[in-house]
């Protein structure tokens, strides 16, 4: 794969959008075949590498975040965080990551431990294992489905989250997944697909004004 086009296309977006946009994730969930066909090494080598130096070539300031793994077992997250992290952890200034759990506890026992031997290990053993523990961690997709868990425990569940965040402050910042049911991901939305709200978004909303800006 000649990567001169991925280049150009990555010079082109951030320098269009320079100032405006300070921070740029070079591709979502490459671990999975969905979204990427090659490997961990044509991910780290075609793709962050030179789409890092692209984009600091158009925006010096801009930040890199990465590399937004899925956490599926299926698709080797944890190998593929370990070898980016250890091979491309320099081409990172914000490690990323998506998790969907059950339950907030076990969303949280994926991403900091404890977790039995034979399970692979935690996201932030990973992280801190290649030494990068000293970047910003940011949790960009969680959330759950209103459609499988019920509307009032979507609600109790993301309040729930949101209250372990106070107590965890490695994780810098934390994305829900989504403001809006989409006919693709049907039950994740804060807001039915029409707009009208959920008992989620009222939670998320009233939690939100009650923690205030630094909550």
């Amino acid at each position: 794969w000649d990567t001169a086009h991925w280049k150009e296309f990555v010079r082109t977006i951030v320098s269009r959008y320079k100032g405006r946009i300070t921070h740029w994730t070079l591709w979502n969930e490459p671990n999975s075949k969905r979204f990427f066909k090659g490997n961990v090494h044509q991910y780290i080598r075609q793709i962050l590498i030179p789409g890092f130096r692209a984009a600091k070539e158009a925006d010096p300031d801009c930040r890199i975040v990465g590399p937004d793994l899925a956490h599926l077992k299926g698709a080797d997250w944890d190998k593929w965080l370990d070898r980016v992290l250890a091979e491309g952890g320099p081409y990172l200034d914000v490690i990323s990551h998506h998790c969907y759990k059950g339950s907030p506890q076990d969303l949280f026992k994926e991403l900091e431990g404890p977790k039995p031997f034979w399970e692979p290990r935690s996201v932030r053993s990973i992280v801190e294992r290649n030494r990068q523990g000293h970047k910003p961690f940011w949790l960009t997709e969680t959330g759950w489905r209103s459609n499988e868990v019920g509307e009032q425990k979507q609600a109790g569940y993301l309040v729930s989250f949101l209250r372990g965040l106070q107590s965890r402050p490695w994780i810098t910042k934390a994305f829900i997944f989504e403001l809006k049911d989409s006919p693709q991901e049907m039950g994740y939305g804060l807001l039915h697909v029409d707009g009208t709200p959920k008992h989620s978004y009222e939670a998320v909303s009233g939690w939100m004004r009650q923690a205030g800006p630094d909550g």
